[in-house]
């Protein structure tokens, strides 16, 4: 009866400090939505539907018993979404005033300043002394203190190993070279700055391709404050943690062997967007190792063995192959030596997704790693443009939404048409089925795990999280909200029409002749439908007529001026592959292959010749 008292009034005590700690400062204090050290977020996955079962394959690595992927504990829960830890950085006034010169000089500084990191959280408290620290950012860089003294919001990132003045060969060199925070050489820091008012889009568009089998960064969050000099700390506000793609990401995937093998950040630099085209990959100067001094950017840049000079001669010859090889020759060369499976669920989910800034459209934003001890894989990256987060224009929202499945945005302004021969993977019957049925399988009704509900779960866990802690010393970023966000409409529309789309070609198997050839005797068709951007792939009713023997469908639909349009003819429930457009879609636009007339808005007759299989567009 003594001890149940004692421990009773222990755990009153424990209460009352609580409550008075949490009132006095709630900034402080670690909030968690659970009691588990780690979460599971990132279990394997079984993405399957009808004849396509695969899932995600691990490996067993030597002999110390672990299974890769292998992810830690304390890496686990740095990257946990049931928690939102805490992060300060003490900074002296001098490397400070130096990070801000460094930005003044060079916007896109590499430069690191020396700081002390302190980490608070359920995954451990941490001091580090001499860590790296600095902005970071292609296009969306921001000088975190303006010439008024105004603190503002900006990404950064943290390097554990930066050496800086050790010299290399010393036991102090190699300790520091060797250094890891929760299994990490660095992290990244982000915060929501391209107007999202849910806070969590590049957040949940990491999850979700964790989910779908693709090996992408892992996600967390944290409070950032930043005490400089003698200063009080500023608290900069919540940021998302982002597992940076280097070697021990490598290693967490491939095991302690097999993250040895050269890492190419690809993206669009200095010399254009990183198609892979073998042209642009062979032109000097485009691969090789970036050097911020010099402002030196390549397309193709290695973030591995950077001492080790060579003539790139591994991705030059992938490029060359992806080039030059089409059908069964491509398809020997890609089962062979690439990781064929991930990136056809990367397509499928970056689809799903809506992130126009990738290699597909933009050329941009990806890692190639080439393994020595397995196949060349593709590692997504970068996407505070996800849930149809673009531009306007041609890669705006709506356009987004409706994409089509299998064409996506070739034609992004400056990137150059139809140039991505990675994506000749969808030339390929086997690849496009299994592209095709994973996006089935994702969108699933019962099983699915793209869905609104799915997005909401996370932004209720996430807001528990973040809701105490939104108010910052900068005033910048302070609101979370669904209700703001077009997210509901967003996932209910490209739901939409990716099932449309995906119902009618996987069960179709009518092959449209070239314009030169003409059918005998065909089969009229009960109904016709014109399906396309213009209307959002819904089906929109054609009227037959018999003109010399002809099966004629027409249909007047209102178009804007100056703006591209994709569309098909849905004959009796099945897209015709369109002539002029093999497996895509036709498209019109003014100027384009069929001009619209005179290019203002109005009423247009669609035709399609059943007997010739041709199409036609002109003003009412």
């Amino acid at each position: 009866m003594k001890i149940s008292k004692t421990i009773n009034v222990f755990l009153l005590a424990i209460i009352i400090i609580f409550g008075c700690s949490l009132a006095k400062d709630l900034e402080n204090s670690i909030v968690t939505t659970t009691t588990t050290l780690f979460d599971n977020q990132y279990s394997a996955t079984t993405i399957g539907y009808e004849d396509n079962s695969s899932t995600t394959v691990v490996t067993t690595i030597g002999s110390n018993g672990k299974t890769y992927p292998y992810f830690a504990a304390e890496h686990r829960n740095l990257f946990s979404h049931n928690t939102i830890s805490e992060m300060e950085i003490h900074i002296t006034q001098s490397e400070w005033n130096g990070l801000l010169s460094d930005m003044d000089a060079n916007e896109r500084t590499g430069n690191y300043r020396k700081v002390r990191f302190i980490y608070r959280g359920i995954a451990g408290d941490e001091i580090l002394d001499e860590v790296g620290f600095r902005t970071r950012g292609n296009t969306t860089r921001v000088r975190p203190e303006d010439s008024e003294g105004k603190y503002h919001r900006a990404h950064f990132k943290l390097k554990f190993n930066k050496t800086f003045d050790l010299v290399k060969g010393t036991a102090e060199y190699d300790i520091r070279n060797d250094r890891r925070f929760k299994k990490n050489r660095e992290i990244n820091l982000k915060w929501n700055r391209d107007d999202d008012a849910t806070q969590i889009r590049e957040l949940y568009s990491y999850d979700f391709l964790n989910r779908a089998g693709v090996y992408a960064p892992k996600t967390g969050a944290t409070r950032l404050y930043i005490k400089i000099g003698d200063n009080s700390r500023v608290y900069f506000g919540i940021y998302t943690v982002i597992e940076s793609i280097d070697k021990t990401f490598l290693k967490k995937r491939y095991g302690p062997d097999g993250n040895d093998g050269n890492l190419y950040k690809c993206l669009w630099q200095n010399y254009g967007p990183a198609t892979l085209k073998y042209g642009s990959v062979n032109s000097s100067g485009a691969v090789g190792v970036k050097n911020w001094q010099t402002n030196y950017r390549p397309a193709y840049d290695r973030q591995t063995n950077e001492d080790v000079i060579d003539n790139y001669a591994d991705i030059k010859s992938f490029s060359q192959n992806i080039t030059n090889l089409s059908g069964s020759a491509l398809k020997t060369y890609l089962d062979a030596n690439f990781e064929v499976d991930r990136f056809l669920r990367w397509i499928a989910a970056n689809m799903l997704l809506g992130m126009p800034d990738d290699y597909w459209s933009m050329g941009n934003n990806y890692y190639l790693y080439f393994n020595n001890a397995g196949k060349i894989e593709f590692i997504p990256y970068d996407y505070d443009h996800g849930l149809g987060g673009g531009w306007d224009g041609d890669v705006g929202y709506d356009t987004i939404m409706n994409a089509n499945i299998y064409n996506w945005f070739y034609n992004a302004p400056g990137s150059g048409y139809n140039e991505r021969p990675l994506m000749k993977v969808l030339s390929i019957p086997e690849y496009k089925t299994a592209y095709t049925n994973y996006l089935k399988a994702l969108i699933d009704p019962t099983t699915g795990i793209f869905s609104y509900a799915d997005f909401k779960n996370k932004y209720d866990q996430m807001y528990a999280l973040y809701s105490p802690y939104l108010d910052n010393d900068i005033n910048e970023g302070e609101s979370m909200s669904l209700s703001e966000s077009p997210a509901e409409n967003y996932f209910t529309t490209k739901i939409a029409s990716v099932a449309n789309q995906v119902g009618a070609v996987v069960t179709t198997t009518t092959t449209i002749p070239s314009s030169t050839t003409t059918t005998t005797n065909p089969v009229i068709s009960n109904t016709m439908f014109l399906r396309g951007t213009m209307n959002g792939w819904k089906t929109t009713p054609m009227t037959k007529t018999i003109v010399d023997g002809d099966a004629v469908w027409t249909v007047s639909v209102a178009l804007a001026a100056s703006t591209v349009y994709e569309f098909k003819f849905d004959q009796d429930g099945d897209w015709r592959e369109n002539w002029g457009a093999g497996e895509g879609n036709s498209v019109l636009s003014n100027g384009g292959n069929i001009p619209i007339t005179s290019g203002v808005a109005g009423n247009y007759i669609f035709t399609f010749n059943q007997t010739d299989l041709l199409w036609d567009v002109a003003a009412e």
